[in-house]
């Protein structure tokens, strides 16, 4: 999956018009789970910190995450962490 296609699921598959924040949130960490697993190295900028958590083989995101190449996987992640700052400014983060 790249990026345009990604955005294209995400329109059908997300509850992002009820809560873009969250639907956004849910891919961003999924997205750098899979470039953790990898051995990718993640953007300082996207804050991650994994705690103790991991990729969710149960996710709606997983086998399309999966899929993908490292540099889509990327470009996604950098796509999120855009589109969870602009909510952030426009006060619809929580």
């Amino acid at each position: 999956m790249n990026l345009q296609q990604f955005k294209q699921e995400f329109r059908i598959a997300s509850d992002w018009k009820y809560d873009p924040w969250g639907s956004i949130m849910e891919v961003f960490f999924q997205v750098a789970f899979h470039a953790l697993e990898k051995g990718l190295n993640i953007p300082s900028e996207w804050g991650f910190n994994p705690g103790m958590d991991s990729v969710d083989e149960d996710s709606y995101w997983f086998s399309m995450l999966s899929e993908c190449s490292d540099s889509d996987l990327l470009h996604i992640g950098r796509f999120c962490n855009k589109y969870n700052d602009l909510l952030h400014l426009a006060g619809k983060s929580y």
